[in-house]
Order: C-alpha cells, then sequence, then structure tokens
C-alpha cells in the first residue's frame, strides 16, 4: 500500500481509480509539497505527474521507497528528493524509461536528478554514490555529497553542481563530457579516460585532474586551482587546448602533451611559476603550435630535470614575457622555439648551457630582447648549437645580458666563442654611461669570444676614457658590426688580449689616427673607410690580413707607412681592395709581397709628404707572386716622390715569360696607369702592358733590367697618352707587338 501526506494547499487528483491501488491513468497536480514513504510507486504507460512550478517537489522518503518507470515521465519542472538514497531506488523496467527535465530535454536514470533553474537537490541520507554507466546524464545545480562513477562512453554531466566527493572514471576506454555552470569541487580521477568539456572548466583550490589521461577542449578553456597544496601527478594529452591557465605556483610531476596536428593550443602563466624540477615535462605533438605566455618555467635541465620537448620539426614553441629557469643543460633537439611579443629571460645559476641541436632545430629571437641573467651575478652567455642547430635573430630581435652593475652602466659580456656569439640588434654608443666589458672571468686560462653586431653601429665617442675592456688573456673576434669614429687607443685590452675583425667588419676613420702600439688582426671580409682628410698613419704591420680568401677593402682612406709593411697580407689568397685611397710613404717605402692588390675608383701612390724633387724617391715594390689588377674604369697614380719597382715572384709561373711581365695589368679598355713625374723600374723579365690606358705626366722614367730578356712591351690595344710638357724617358729595350688574346683574363 502507499500512503500520501498533504502539506499546505497542496491537492491530488486522482482520475478513474482502479482497485488494488493499480492506476491506469494517475495525475498528480503539486502546488506545493508531497511525500511517499514505505511506498513502492509505479508509473505505468497511462500515469502523467505535474509539478505546477519549480519549487513543487516529489519526495521518496523511508528506507523501502522506491519510483519504478515503467514507462518515461518527461517534462519535470520541479523538484525530486530522495531521503535516504541507501536504500530509495529509481528504476526502470527497460532502457527506454527515463526521467525526462524539461529545460534541457536531457534524460536521466539510474542517478538523482533535478532541474537546474530550481532549488537545490536535497539528498539527506548516507549516498552509496551516483552511477553513469554508458550514454547515460547528470544534472543538477544542488549539491551532491555522493561519489560520481563512470563507465563507457557517451556520459555527461553538468548543471550548477557542488561536489563534495570524488568524480571517479572508471579506465582508459571512460569517457565523459562536463560543462558546469560553477567550478569544479571536487577532483576527478580520470583513470588514463576521456574528458571532453563542453564549458569552460575552472578548478576550485585544491582540486585535480589526477590519474592521467585526455582532455578535448572543444574551443573551451581550463582554469588550474588558485592554491594547489601538492602537485599535479599523471600524464595529460592536451588536445587543441584553447586556454591552460596557471593560478598559483604549480609543481608539474607528470607530462602535458600538447597535441592535435595542424592546430595550436595556450599556455597562460599570469607570472606565475610552473615548477618542472620533479620531473615534470611540457611537450608540443606533432605539427602543433604552443604559444606560452607569462609564464616562469624552473628546473629546466638536466639537473631539474624538468623538460620542455617537441615531437617533430614541425612542432613550435611560441614564448612571450617568459622566464626559462635552468636547472643544468637544456638542449633543444628539435622543432621550432620563437621567443616572441614581450621580453623574455633565461637564468643561469652557475653553469647551465642552452643548447640547439641538430639539423631541424631553431631557436629564434623575433622582435623582442631575450634576455640571460646569472644569479651569481656573472652573466655567461649560455647559448650554443651543436649538430648544425641554428639561432637566429629577426625583426630586431636581440640576446644581451641583464646583467648591470651597481656602479653603473657596464654591460658584460662572458661567452666563449664554442658556445656562440653575443649579439646586438641596436646601435651602441659607446660613453662613460655605456661601456662594454668582455669578461676572462679566469684570467690565467686563455679565453675566445665572438661578438656579432648583425650589421649595427658601436660609436666612439671623442673624449671618453677607454668604454671598452677587453680583460687579460682574452681574444675578441667582431664580425658584421660597423665601428664609427673608431680609435683603438679607446679600448683597454689587458695583457695577453687581442682584438680579430672577422667578416662583415667596417671601421670608419673621421680624425687623425696613429696605429704604432696594438695591431688589427683581420681575418675576415673587412673595410675600412675614411673621410677622405683624416690622416691614418699605420707602423709595421699594424694590419694584418689573414685567412682564406679573404679581403681588406680601403675606401676613402688617406694612409701614411710608417714602414714598408705597414700592411701585410699573410697567405697568398689574400686580397686588399684600394678604392679611391692614397698611400703615402716615408722613405721606407712600401712592399706588397703576398697576394692580390685591387684598385677602383681614383687612388693614388705617391711619397713622402716631406719629399719635393723627382731625385729623392721612396720605394713601392711589387713583389708578389699574385697580381696588382687596375679594374674597369679604375685609376691608379703613380705620383712624384715614387719609384715603382715591378719585381714580382715569379716561381708559380713556370719559366713562361709572357706570364712573368703580366702581374701588373689593367683590367679592360676603361682602365688607368698614370705616371707622374715617378720612376717605373722593371726586374729581370721586363714588364708587358696589353689594353686600357697609360698616362705620362711630369717627368717619368722607365728603367728596364739590364737583363737581355727584359723589355716593356706595349701592346696594340693600350692607348698611350704623353701629357703636354711630359718627359717619358725610357731606359732600355721597349716593344710596340699585337696584343695578345689574353686580354680581359686574369693571370
Amino acid at each position: 500500500m502507499f500512503i500520501v501526506y498533504c502539506q499546505q494547499t497542496t491537492s491530488l487528483n486522482i482520475i478513474q481509480p482502479e482497485i488494488n491501488d493499480v492506476f491506469r491513468e494517475f495525475r498528480l497536480a503539486v502546488q506545493k509539497k508531497i511525500l511517499f514513504f514505505l511506498i513502492t510507486f509505479v508509473a505505468t504507460a497511462k500515469s502523467v505527474i505535474k509539478f505546477v512550478n519549480p519549487n513543487s517537489t516529489l519526495t521518496l522518503n523511508g528506507t523501502t521507497a522506491q519510483l519504478i518507470l515503467q514507462t518515461p515521465i518527461n517534462n519535470i519542472d520541479g523538484i525530486l528528493k530522495i531521503t535516504d538514497k541507501t536504500s530509495t531506488s529509481i528504476t526502470q523496467s527497460s532502457p527506454a524509461n527515463v526521467l525526462t527535465f524539461s529545460v534541457s530535454g536531457t534524460s536521466f536514470f539510474n542517478s538523482t536528478s533535478y532541474n537546474p533553474n530550481g532549488a537545490s537537490l536535497n539528498i539527506t541520507g548516507t549516498s552509496s554514490g551516483i552511477s553513469l554507466s554508458g550514454n547515460q546524464s547528470f544534472s543538477t545545480s544542488g549539491t551532491i555529497p555522493d561519489t560520481v562513477s563512470v563507465s563507457g562512453t557517451g556520459n555527461t554531466l553538468y548543471g550548477n553542481i557542488q561536489f563534495q566527493r570524488p568524480i571517479i572514471m572508471a579506465s582508459s576506454t571512460t569517457a565523459l563530457t562536463i560543462g558546469l555552470d560553477t567550478k569544479l569541487t571536487a577532483s576527478i580521477n580520470l583513470a588514463g579516460g576521456t574528458l571532453s568539456l563542453s564549458k569552460d572548466l575552472i578548478l576550485k583550490d585544491n582540486v585535480y585532474l589526477y590519474g592521467g589521461g585526455t582532455i578535448n577542449f572543444n574551443g573551451f578553456s581550463l582554469q588550474l586551482p588558485g592554491f594547489m597544496s601538492s602537485a599535479i601527478t599523471g600524464n595529460l594529452t592536451f588536445v587543441a587546448a584553447n586556454d591552460v591557465t596557471v593560478n598559483t605556483r604549480t609543481n608539474l610531476t607528470g607530462t602535458w602533451n600538447f597535441t592535435g596536428s595542424g592546430l595550436s593550443s595556450c599556455l597562460i602563466g599570469r607570472g606565475n611559476i610552473l615548477d618542472l624540477s620533479r620531473g615534470g615535462v611540457i611537450n608540443v605533438g606533432t605539427n602543433h603550435t604552443l604559444f606560452i605566455n607569462s609564464l616562469h618555467i624552473k628546473g629546466l635541465g638536466a639537473g631539474g630535470p624538468g623538460n620542455i620537448t617537441m615531437a617533430a620539426s614541425t612542432s613550435k614553441i611560441y614564448l612571450s614575457n617568459c622566464i626559462l629557469d635552468l636547472k643544468g643543460t637544456y638542449t633543444l633537439t628539435q622543432g621550432l622555439m620563437v621567443f616572441e611579443g614581450g621580453m623574455c629571460k633565461v637564468i643561469t645559476h652557475t653553469a647551465e648551457r642552452f643548447v640547439v641541436s641538430g639539423a631541424t632545430t631553431e631557436m629564434r629571437v623575433d622582435g623582442t630582447v631575450l634576455v640571460y641573467e646569472s644569479l651569481d651575478k656573472m652573466p655567461e652567455y649560455p647559448f650554443s648549437i651543436t649538430s648544425s642547430g641554428t639561432i637566429r635573430r629577426v625583426n630586431g630581435g636581440e640576446i644581451r645580458s641583464d646583467w648591470i652593475p651597481s656602479s653603473g652602466g657596464e654591460t658584460f659580456i662572458q661567452q666563449t666563442a664554442a658556445q656562440g656569439a653575443n649579439f646586438t640588434n641596436t646601435n651602441i654608443v659607446l660613453t662613460s654611461d655605456s661601456k662594454i666589458r668582455f669578461v676572462n672571468s679566469t684570467p690565467a686560462t686563455a679565453k675566445s669570444m665572438i661578438f656579432d653586431g648583425n650589421n649595427n653601429t658601436i660609436f666612439f665617442q671623442n673624449g671618453e676614457d677607454r668604454p671598452m675592456t677587453i680583460d687579460q688573456n682574452t681574444t675578441v673576434t667582431f664580425q658584421n658590426v660597423i665601428f664609427d669614429n673608431f680609435d683603438i687607443s679607446k679600448i683597454f685590452i689587458g695583457a695577453g688580449s687581442s682584438i680579430i675583425f672577422g667578416d662583415g667588419v667596417v671601421i670608419r676613420v673621421a680624425k687623425n689616427l696613429n696605429q704604432s702600439t696594438t695591431f688589427w688582426n683581420i681575418t675576415g671580409n673587412t673595410t675600412i673607410v675614411g673621410d677622405g682628410s683624416s690622416l691614418l698613419t699605420v707602423g709595421s704591420q699594424m694590419i694584418r690580413l689573414s685567412g682564406t680568401n679573404k679581403s681588406l677593402t680601403l675606401q676613402n682612406l688617406k694612409m701614411k707607412w710608417n714602414s714598408f709593411d705597414s700592411v701585410k697580407v699573410n697567405t697568398s689568397t689574400g686580397t686588399v681592395n684600394m678604392q679611391d685611397c692614397e698611400f703615402i710613404m716615408t722613405n721606407a717605402g712600401i712592399t706588397f709581397d703576398l697576394g692580390d692588390l685591387n684598385v677602383s675608383g681614383r687612388s693614388t701612390i705617391t711619397g713622402s709628404d716631406s719629399i719635393t724633387t723627382s731625385t729623392t724617391t721612396s720605394n713601392f715594390s711589387l713583389t708578389t707572386p699574385g697580381i696588382l689588377t687596375i679594374q674597369t674604369n679604375g685609376t691608379l697614380i703613380i705620383n712624384k716622390g715614387t719609384t715603382f719597382t715591378y719585381e714580382p715572384n715569379t716561381e708559380k709561373d713556370g719559366s713562361i715569360v709572357s706570364v712573368m711581365k703580366r702581374h701588373l695589368k689593367m683590367q679592360d679598355p676603361s682602365a688607368r696607369l698614370i705616371l707622374d713625374s715617378c720612376t717605373i723600374s722593371t726586374g729581370a723579365k721586363g714588364l708587358a702592358l696589353d689594353f686600357g690606358n697609360l698616362v705620362i705626366d711630369g717627368h717619368t722614367s722607365f728603367n728596364i733590367s739590364s737583363n737581355r730578356s727584359a723589355e716593356f712591351e706595349i701592346g696594340t690595344a693600350l692607348n698611350v697618352e704623353i701629357s703636354p710638357s711630359a718627359v717619358f724617358l725610357i731606359n732600355g729595350p721597349m716593344i710596340y707587338t699585337e696584343t695578345p688574346n689574353l686580354k680581359f683574363e686574369t693571370f
């Protein structure tokens, strides 16, 4: 039998009752509350239950109360209240017989359910748990003391629910879709299963997603707790994570695997710390892009042992306003890591390194500053490449030290050449408040460094006292940098130290300089540019060109040679390019004994500025096995006070006289050689000029060796012009002959 308990103005309408309490049609209009206890209530095919308003309540009360569904009950608009869920049951005679709530039209069964727009669900008895066992749903806006157990697939959980006990997923084959209107108040044990979001998921303090598994974001976001008393464990796979937000210091011991081919994910730190030092890993899947913003990542590196990994060369990470705090050497082995947006920083503690390894691996600094900082206050450049890895700076990106000592604005540079180059992507003006120091913290040990200017300028201001310092026993190689108003006396060079100018260096001379104490060691393609009037005075071998197939270009420069070997070429493949220059000799003269000399523009070789007559001369000796070439439209003037001695090293000429005579040549008919009040002296085989223009000015002598095979050979394609009042005195045999077919070729 059953008992109906009515409160206040509750009305109960029974239509067409049958004997033995079996109803073919039962219509219940509930205006306030109705209570069933010690009852077995059977909803048959003819039964209809109607709730008048959302506060209308149907209560199952007592230890033997049951609701048996032999037919669906649709459009429930009120509250279903169970006072003792341990004993009270809601069952169904077949899977099709369900409770359907009117707000969303979602079906429920084998669970405690409530219309989300009504009052709180009220379960007062001891709970034995809520079970979703496949293609089942649960929704409410109340407090649930039950454990929610989930198995199978197709399960949904949504509403304004306050969970007091965990949600337990059964296994890796379990799938649950969750869409809550409030924070998740209890942890979820994923057990390797799949959790799909239908709304943003916000975790309350000390609520975790543990047990490992997969989260499908479906365009929604995950916000981690604002407080966590323990670490996040287990491996989580985030599929196309719209946002994962770290809201407090977070310790990760498992792996966060961001995946979704052709898609992207976002990890937002809000300035918080993500500590990987207990073995945490951030991994980016194949053909996936992860954006990391405002996050301080600690414990990264072999000593951490945290790691950031990429699954393939198509994996990408973009970092903005991030800090990577190394604990041991961190090695990026594949993929692309880009520092962009806000300034990023790499922190080291002792000797940590950031290594970019592999031909498919690139670290890129794009339009921002990547700062490196050492907590021991000695900022060692941490970046290096191995196995064809790449470090690039684009769109003004810059890598620099962040440590400025308290005494002023001095930038300390410490990295070794083996660790990669220091870079600047901005112009630098050296002053007493803006200095650069190349530091050797162990001066007893020789140290080599590289400084790459990325074609930017370092400007030396007049009057500043040594704004650049190179520590003891240190070699610094500069490359791709412009030194403006260069003055090496403004550089303090420690004992045993030196400067090397590599490829892409431009040295601008804008005042009179005396280069007689510190030599310039040039190992790359370097240019020295004058202003056409300032005098660069150079002592013995103060400018040295080394390196295979390297060139020194002297442009618009007025240079005084205080020694015959002021500029010394040390390799046979070296080249000096003389462009719109003037070489002024002292009595010591000039000896060019190795490499090639190319002349372009309008260049002059003249005797000492103290010599005023043509009878006292300085000697320019061409003794190289290489070639002096006057290039297209170029002009070389041999000026007064000069003896030009042609006596090349012919050991490699194979005793071919025609080759021996042609170590001085004009490139084509546009080239010009002007002899102005000078003397030309030839060696044992003489000199041949095949084409171009030979201009004689003033009193000029041509002295040919007394050797019987020596002669001055003039080709039919050579245009000889003797200026008015000029005297061309030829001492020795001269031959006018057909120009050979060797013209325009390099011997």
